[in-house]
């Protein structure tokens, strides 16, 4: 005959409220919605003084990934074009390395959850880990591609070219306004240009206008008006850096 005395707790209660509370995880390990949640809401919480620090790191980034993708609508031509995508490998230099730091921590993550028993918590860092990884993959090849060729543009300069045949596209993007309708936000000029050994190269730029290149001189009138008034046979003559393939100046004939 068993007794139950008042203020304690029978070893069946304890296992019936341990149960209860317990999650319960799929038998693949693999981790669902319910897990995804409960892992997020076991991540460390930031103080408000991080939180504020956190802030302001992405804001400046953020402003100065902004300010750079305004100041390409602008600078098509010369040396500070040159700069200008020079800085954009820096910055994705800069996010390929935040992205190889989190990586690292979420590996880290992964093997002290598993370490636990926490079998769910590491399969979901083990996949996040490995997006953080491909991002920051592609992130680090196109910036060490296009570094590579500004780099060697850097060091040799310029070279004189002749171009033979010049076409230009233009293609409108659109972007939706307050009264629904669609308003267009900004163009791609598409310029192919034939050189004289054959071979083609391609330059796009971005602008706000369908004719901004007209009004701004120099080597962009030159090459818009010739491109669009003479499109296919021309001779033009370009001084470019050839790696990167940034036009400095231009002038019809010679």
């Amino acid at each position: 005959m068993s007794r139950t005395h008042p203020g304690l707790v029978t070893p069946e209660h304890v296992s019936e409220t341990m149960s209860n509370q317990s999650p319960s995880f799929p038998s693949s390990g693999f981790p669902g919605r319910d897990q995804a949640f409960s892992f997020l809401g076991r991540m460390p919480r930031l103080s408000t003084r991080a939180k504020l620090i956190a802030f302001v790191v992405i804001g400046f980034f953020s402003t100065i990934a902004y300010g750079f993708a305004s100041i390409g609508r602008y600078v098509h031509f010369g040396y500070w074009r040159l700069v200008w995508v020079a800085a954009w490998c820096v910055i994705g230099l800069v996010a390929a390395i935040a992205c190889a730091i989190l990586f690292a921590f979420l590996r880290r993550r992964k093997h002290r959850a598993e370490a636990e028993g926490k079998t769910s918590s590491g399969t979901l860092y083990a996949v996040v880990s490995i997006a953080v990884g491909v991002v920051g993959s592609v992130i680090i090849v196109v910036s060490g591609v296009y570094g590579i060729a500004v780099a060697r543009d850097f060091a040799e300069g310029p070279r004189t070219m002749k171009i033979t045949s010049c076409q230009l596209t233009q293609k409108a993007h659109y972007k939706p306004s307050d009264n629904h309708s669609k308003i267009i936000d900004y163009y791609d000029n598409h310029f192919t240009m034939t050189l004289e050994d054959g071979t083609t190269r391609t330059l796009t730029l971005e602008t706000e206008s369908s004719d901004d290149l007209a009004k701004y001189g120099g080597a962009s009138q030159t090459i818009y008006e010739t491109c669009k008034a003479r499109s296919g046979a021309t001779s033009l003559t370009v001084d470019v850096y050839s790696h990167s393939w940034i036009i400095v100046d231009a002038r019809v004939g010679d």
